[in-house]
This record gives C-alpha cells, structure tokens and sequence, in this order.
C-alpha cells in the first residue's frame, strides 16, 4: 500500500483501473476523510487540500482535530512475560519498560537493516574395511592404497 503524509497525517493511496482515479483516505483517525485525482501530483494535492479541510472544518464546529497517532498504546501480555519484561528493564533501561519495549518495537521494524545468519556446516565421512587379522601389518592396509583412486570432481 502506498502511503502519504502531511502535517502529521497518514493517508493511503490505491488505484482504481475500473474508474481510472487514484483515491484513498486519512489514516488512523475515527472521521472519514477521502480524497480522489486522476494523476500522482493531483492526489498529493487532493490529500493536502483533504487535511486542511479536515483541520478548518473541525475548528469550525469546535471540535480538536485528532491527532492521527498519540505514540501511546495499551499492550497486553502474560503476567510471566510482564515480570520479565520488568526484570530485564531493570537490569538494562533502569527500569523503565517504556525504554525496553521501544528497543524491541526499534529492532521489530527495522529488522530489514541487520539479518543474523548463523550456518553450521558438518561433513561425516565413515569409511569402513574389513580387515584380515592374519595380514601382515607391516604393508599398508588396502584402503591407504585406494585412497588415491579417488579424484575431486569440480
């Protein structure tokens, strides 16, 4: 989904091939506020001009605009995790969870910056003979001797 922003406002923009437009809506806030044009530049425009009129129309009626997203939410998590959480603040924010859980939303939403690849590659390689017990032990056993029969193929 492509998304725009303006004066703190998200809106989305989706085509449609049916009608020919691009339309879409301001984002995490209760009202409805579209927006429409036939062209990129036009829809920047129409989603600027949509956010004015949203924040004129509010003053008009003596309603505050909302603000799209406070940077506050409720989480809700097990009482075991919880404690765990608070323990690990404690040992690593000075007990501020708030620190803690931005450090774990930081490292979930850029996840695409740094990737943790651990490979572990392991060859085995069994080789078993049968062995005459009453050869003479001074020769070289028989699979020494064919050990160079075999060649590396690359």
């Amino acid at each position: 989904m492509e998304c725009i922003k303006y004066k703190g406002y998200t809106g989305n923009i989706i085509t449609s091939m049916e009608d020919l437009i691009l339309h879409g809506k301001i984002l995490f806030i209760d009202d409805l506020v579209t927006y429409q044009s036939e062209t990129p530049a036009g829809i920047k425009q129409a989603f600027e001009e949509s956010v004015e009129d949203y924040i004129e129309t509010c003053n008009e009626i003596g309603k505050p605009p909302e603000k799209p997203l406070s940077g506050t939410f409720n989480f809700r998590t097990t009482p075991e995790k919880h404690k765990a959480l608070s323990i690990k603040a404690l040992e690593k924010h000075d007990g501020i969870i708030n620190r803690a859980m931005n450090e774990a939303l930081e490292q979930y939403l850029c996840h695409e910056k740094e990737v943790n690849v651990n490979i572990n590659h392991k060859h085995e390689h069994i080789i078993s003979q049968s062995i005459n017990l009453d050869q003479d032990f001074k020769k070289e056993p028989e699979w020494q001797l064919k050990r160079n029969e075999f060649k590396v193929v690359k």
